[in-house]
């Protein structure tokens, strides 16, 4: 048998799985999974917490709103924080270092920041959606600022990762649809790598974006919304790959950074069909998400019940990738059920993680990531991997 450890590349060896195959085709791996339940994968779990930071009330660093975070070089966790516009840095035992970044629009300031990233030498590298521009930190202190340049036409930019040698990797939508009339549309989003300088973004992939739904408002004018569990593209860096998932159906592309396409894994997996229980859920959270103004809600509910959900839910809701190479996929936003593909594309283990804990990143058996509880607190949480392995050695931690 083939020990596994959660800090390697991968544990489940060159030889065919029932189940399973690995093919060759023009150069590009290919791996289907025919029957996931036949395979040597592992039982993860991550029911020991490590650290907790958060508070109810007060002020203070670990009163959070709006998290993104990450471990950085085995010592220090940075959280940014969209409600305060900071980044905080703080110890693996939960002593806080340091804070920079306020909300505004100055250097060093945000006016919105839904992503952070970690470059190869301790940077932090934080992205402002609103402004399109990217800072990057070392030990709290600022030391560039890069804002990307485009028109309307070239489409809304959404950094998504970094890779190893610390460029960005970036998605842009088309900013208009089409002209093909009313009805549920998927625009094609291009992911890319953006160069050093900010000048140049060279394509990687092109992948149909987030499924919406358009109808004519009359006088050339149309209304759009998001369908309720609609698929859309999602992306991630695992290693040295961009690993990007339309989750239309369970496929990951696994695209080197010059383009080249390495590896496609396929996965067969049932598909839960949407009831009309998720279509009422979600309707009620876009609208607690709107302010109190009758018409602004009166008319997103009109759009939303014009709008007709899928028959099923999306492969996958969620990819995590890892500095080894792994890729995390999240089944569903509703439970805490996780496929991790080792590096070579096979399934390593399935991991159970409580439903509530949104995993943001991973290093060897640590994740980190949020929970929210019924009133709304945040709290950021590091968690250890715990294996329950009948048929294969286990070494969690292990090299």
């Amino acid at each position: 048998m083939i020990a596994c450890a959660f800090g390697s590349a991968g544990c489940v060896g060159d030889a065919p799985q029932v189940g399973a195959q690995r093919r060759d085709s023009s150069g590009v791996t290919i791996v289907e999974i025919s029957d996931p339940t036949t395979l040597r994968a592992e039982s993860w779990s991550a029911d020991s917490v490590v650290l907790t930071l958060g508070t109810v009330d007060g002020a203070g660093p670990e009163l959070f709103d709006g998290v993104t975070g990450l471990l950085i070089g085995g010592a220090r966790l940075v959280v940014g924080d969209a409600g305060s516009g900071e980044l905080r840095w703080f110890t693996r035992s939960g002593e806080h270092l340091t804070s920079v970044g306020r909300r505004g629009e100055g250097p060093g300031e945000f006016v919105t920041l839904p992503w952070i990233g970690a470059g190869p030498e301790g940077e932090i590298i934080a992205w402002d959606w609103n402004q399109r521009r990217l800072t990057t930190f070392r030990d709290g202190v600022r030391l560039s600022d890069l804002r990307l340049d485009g028109s309307v036409q070239d489409g809304t930019p959404a950094v998504e990762a970094v890779l190893p040698d610390g460029r960005v990797v970036l998605t842009r939508t088309p900013t208009l649809l089409g002209e093909s009339g009313d009805g549920v549309q998927r625009a094609p989003v291009m992911v890319g790598v953006l160069s050093r300088d900010g000048s140049d973004v060279d394509s990687l992939a092109v992948s149909p974006g987030r499924a919406l739904y358009r109808e004519s408002a009359g006088e050339g004018r149309w209304r759009v919304g998001i369908v309720p569990f609609g698929p859309r593209t999602l992306v991630a860096v695992a290693g040295g790959q961009v690993v990007v998932g339309d989750n239309a159906r369970y496929e990951l592309r696994y695209v080197n950074p010059d383009g080249s396409l390495e590896r496609i894994v396929r996965m067969a997996v049932g598909s839960r069909p949407v009831l009309e229980p998720d279509v009422d859920r979600a309707r009620e959270q876009r609208l607690a998400s709107l302010p109190p103004i009758e018409e602004v809600r009166a008319a997103v509910a009109a759009l939303f019940d014009a709008t007709p959900a899928p028959d099923s839910m999306p492969a996958f809701a969620a990819l995590v990738g890892d500095r080894s190479g792994r890729i995390w996929v999240r089944r569903s936003e509703s439970d805490g059920a996780w496929d991790v593909f080792g590096a070579d594309g096979m399934l390593l283990a399935r991991a159970v993680l409580p439903a509530r804990f949104e995993l943001q990143d991973v290093e060897a058996d640590l994740l980190l990531g949020v929970e929210t509880d019924d009133l709304g607190v945040e709290r950021v949480v590091l968690r250890r991997v715990r294996c329950h392995a009948p048929a294969t050695p286990c070494s969690p931690g292990g090299s």
